[in-house]
């Protein structure tokens, strides 16, 4: 019982890291998926796959970073 207790302990302190760093990626991917139709087709497959990535707990590297800053700036800019 003690095991398994200290197992969940482990698994809420992981996804309460997670959810630290991984909250500003999350929302700049929603916002890029709320408006798809600004993205070209290999866009909507990075921000997908980048999705995925981050859900799995593994942290995007700079220059995923810069490509999700560069699509959410053209997804999200007005006219």
């Amino acid at each position: 019982m003690h095991e398994m207790r200290a197992q969940l302990h482990s698994i809420h302190l992981l996804l309460h890291a997670m959810s630290t760093w991984a909250d500003e990626y999350l929302t700049l991917l929603d916002d890029c998926e709320k408006r798809e139709e600004r993205l070209n087709d290999w866009e909507r497959g990075f921000v997908d796959s980048l999705r995925r990535q981050i859900e799995q707990g593994r942290r995007p590297s700079a220059k995923q970073v810069e490509l999700l800053d560069t699509i959410w700036e053209r997804a999200t800019a007005r006219g």
